[in-house]
Order: C-alpha cells, then sequence, then structure tokens
C-alpha cells in the first residue's frame, strides 16, 4: 500500500501537494532547484531558494546573490538574525533579511579551491566554542571568531583537521554534540575544553556514515540518516546498542530491500530528507525509476520501525514529490508544511 498516512495512532489518506512558486524568468525546463529554506525570525519571515546558480527570495524578482554554482547542492543554516547559504565551489554568504543582497563571509585562506559545503550552528555554553559559526570541507571542521559568526580568518578562528576515509561528507549538532559524517564513518567533535588547543575529534564506534549532507535531519531528541548503501538509521539506535551490533530502521518491514530492488542508488546524491512535525514523519525524497526523485519513502517516528514506512507519491503526474530539495515552512501559527522544489 502506498499514499497513506500513520499519525495520530489511526489510518488516513495523505493530503495533496499545491504550486506555491511558478518558475519563471526564462530559466528553461532544464533548470532545477538547488536548495530552499524559510529564514524565520520575530520580524522576518522570507523563503529563500537557489535555481541555476542565482538566490531568491520569495519570487523570481527578488535577487540577492548570482554567481554561484549552478549545479551544486545549497545547503542553509539560521542563526539569531541571519541566514548562511554554502555551495562547496564560492564564497559562503550571509544574509539578514533587508539588505538588497547578501555578504561574503570572511573567508579562511585555504578555501580557496576547498570552500564549505555545509554551514552548521554549533554552541556551546561556558567553553571556549562559545558562540560560533561552524562550516564543513572535506578535509576539516572550521569554526568561525567567538561572537562573529561572519568571519572565519581572524582572532580565535581556526579549524579541526579529521583524518575520513573519502572526506567528509556533512555534521550535525544534536544537543550540543557537534558530530562529523564521511560516507563510512562518523566522528564527536571534542570542543568542551576552554582552550581551543585542547580541541579535537574521536571516532565513533560505530562504522558507518551517511550518504551526504542532504540525508541528515533531526526529528525530537534524534538524529535520522541514510547511509550510501541505502540503510537508514537513527543516532539514538545506533550508540544504545554500543555502536557495534546497530539495526537499520528499515530492516525490519523489509523496506531495505524495497530500496535495494526499487530505488536508482546510483543517484543518492539528489536524495534528500526533511522532517514534517505535523505528521510527525520524516520524508526521505528519492527515485524510484524514471530520471530524478519521485517518491517520499516516509517513517513515522511514533510507531515500531516494522509498522512505521509507506511511500508517498504521485504515478500519474508531476507534483510535489518530483523534489530536488525541500524544508519546513511555517505558513501560519501552528501550521507547518514541507515545502520541496523541482
Amino acid at each position: 500500500s502506498c499514499n497513506m498516512n500513520y499519525h495520530e495512532n489511526g489510518l488516513s489518506k495523505r493530503g495533496g501537494t499545491v504550486i506555491k512558486i511558478l518558475q519563471s524568468g526564462g530559466l528553461g525546463p532544464s533548470t532545477i532547484g538547488q536548495g530552499i529554506f524559510q529564514f524565520f525570525t520575530p520580524s522576518i519571515q522570507k523563503l529563500l531558494f537557489a535555481v541555476n546558480g542565482t538566490m531568491y527570495h520569495d519570487s523570481y524578482s527578488n535577487v540577492i546573490h548570482t554567481g554561484m554554482s549552478s549545479s551544486n547542492f545549497v545547503s542553509f543554516v539560521q542563526t539569531a538574525n541571519k541566514v548562511f547559504f554554502a555551495d562547496g565551489q564560492t564564497t559562503p554568504q550571509y544574509w539578514d533579511g533587508s539588505a538588497g543582497s547578501s555578504s561574503d563571509v570572511t573567508a579562511a585562506t585555504s578555501w580557496t579551491g576547498n570552500m564549505p559545503i555545509q554551514m552548521v550552528s554549533h554552541t556551546r555554553a561556558g567553553s571556549g566554542a562559545g558562540d560560533r559559526l561552524w562550516a564543513v570541507t572535506p578535509d576539516s571542521l572550521w569554526y568561525s571568531k567567538l561572537g562573529t559568526q561572519t568571519d572565519f580568518l581572524n582572532s580565535d578562528a581556526g579549524k579541526i583537521p579529521i583524518d575520513s576515509i573519502g572526506g567528509l561528507v556533512g555534521a550535525f549538532d544534536l544537543g550540543g554534540q557537534l558530530f562529523a559524517f564521511s560516507r563510512t564513518q562518523t566522528f564527536l567533535i571534542v570542543d568542551t575544553d576552554p582552550s581551543i588547543a585542547n580541541w579535537g575529534y574521536t571516532n565513533a564506534l560505530w562504522e558507518g556514515g551517511v550518504a551526504s549532507w542532504r540525508l541528515i535531519d533531526k526529528a525530537m531528541n534524534n538524529l535520522y540518516f541514510m547511509a550510501e548503501d541505502g540503510l537508514i538509521y537513527s543516532l539514538m539506535g545506533v550508540f544504545s546498542t554500543g555502536a557495534y551490533n546497530a539495526e537499520p530502521l528499515t530492516r525490519p518491514a523489509f523496506v531495505d530491500k524495497f530500496i535495494r530492488e526499487n530505488v536508482n542508488l546510483g543517484n543518492i546524491q539528489n536524495f534528500h530528507v526533511s522532517y514534517d512535525r505535523k505528521l510527525r514523519a520524516l520524508k526521505f525524497f528519492m527515485q524510484e525509476g524514471g530520471s530524478g526523485n519521485n517518491i517520499a519513502l516516509t517513517y513515522f517516528i511514533d510507531k515500531k520501525p516494522d509498522s512505521a514506512w509507506i511511500v508517498h507519491s504521485n504515478t500519474g503526474y508531476s507534483s510535489g514529490y518530483n523534489a530536488t530539495c525541500s524544508c519546513e515552512v511555517r505558513n501560519a501559527p501552528g501550521d507547518y508544511q514541507i515545502w520541496t522544489m523541482d
């Protein structure tokens, strides 16, 4: 079965999808969305989206940055009053929601040819980490100047080199602990010491990683992620087993078999995940046949793994499930939705 919801301890048909922003400006049918994010503060509510190397907000009439990669996916992160975005090819940007354009962060000198693929918000009150922003490159995690999240060059800004297999592909903060991932490894960042000289990392006992930063998301007090072989894990599940016998969430219901036999894992770098807090479900957007993403493998976090999975899709026509990127949007007070781009 498919296209059903399991939330609220019941069974119901899923809702439909609706177009919010029409493609315009002569962008052409081959243009795909590279990233989407809602910048939300007490006084600002803006929808940012990247297409063909250009960053817009709210409509194609509002350009805030040009000259980015026209093919790389764009990562976003928000601090109290700024939104940051990075594409892995050009200098990361920040925007305050009102300026006519975004601005470059102060880049570390050695970022040339090695630009961050992701920016991560991570703070540790009472330690040297303090109020900083972090950036991910394949060989290191970089931290901004204390109290100045736009500066990765001056004063006490710096990096933690990480010796990983194949390079880092993402990072995520959970409850004040920063995790970094390669495709086959997980690292715990050690930054509790007041002295930056004592910072570093430890390898997690679990020998596993994630396919990309786009396949990591938080739901309630847990992290969920998809590995490059298509298996999906929860971070709590990995560490609660001692990391020696972690069982994928997809195995009890044989969803791992569905993925192996039906999903095009050769295009896993195009997959992504978003958490729907209304459904209390994670939607893993992926490709079943065709030439791009066309289904959302949906996991309801309140149910046991053997009965928590279902496929959401539209088989007859294009829809919000033909999604190259997605994000959570506060549509109205108490109304949170998953918005996508194709």
